[in-house]
């Protein structure tokens, strides 16, 4: 989700939901209906409880639900938080606002100058990774990633292959 970035197994970047955020956030996010909570702190899964939690993943037992709280996170967490809803599992993604995939990106390219950079996605989490480095989606892609990819791919094995090949 770009919040966490390790380098030989250490942290050198990481982006925690504010504690106070994430408290108000989990009176908020109706927890009780929820399938099943997925929490991270930097390289770990954790309880919700823990504090500098980077990401909140819930699923829910319905789609109606998870729009109610994608919609919520939204508004009443503008500008603190980002969230994705990812239909085919009726989940709530929330990271602190200022994650990204395609700052992850910038960060590891500076630390470790590539030639070039591939990048493959299929959600709304991946919008902004694929548009900037002018990237692919997978054929399950989410539409709107598809319209900004390059090319659409099977799986991510496929265009990694295609990347050794063109070697």
């Amino acid at each position: 989700h770009g919040a966490t970035i390790l380098k030989d197994d250490k942290i050198i970047y990481n982006k925690p939901i504010a504690d106070e955020i994430k408290e108000q956030l989990i009176k908020d996010l109706e927890i009780d209906t929820a399938e099943y909570i997925h929490c991270y702190k930097e390289k770990d899964e954790v309880d919700i409880t823990e504090s500098n939690i980077t990401k909140v993943l819930i699923d829910y037992k319905d789609h109606e639900t998870a729009v109610r709280m994608r919609d919520m996170v939204k508004n009443k967490f503008a500008g603190k938080l980002k969230n994705f809803h990812f239909t085919t599992y009726n989940s709530v993604e929330v990271v602190s606002a200022d994650v990204d995939k395609s700052i992850a990106v910038d960060i590891i390219s500076k630390l470790e100058n590539p030639n070039k950079i591939y990048v493959i996605g299929d959600n709304h989490n991946d919008y902004d990774m694929i548009k900037k480095y002018n990237g692919n989606c997978t054929k399950v892609a989410v539409e709107e990633v598809k319209q900004i990819s390059k090319k659409q791919y099977e799986n991510v094995s496929d265009y990694i292959e295609e990347i050794i090949e063109k070697r």
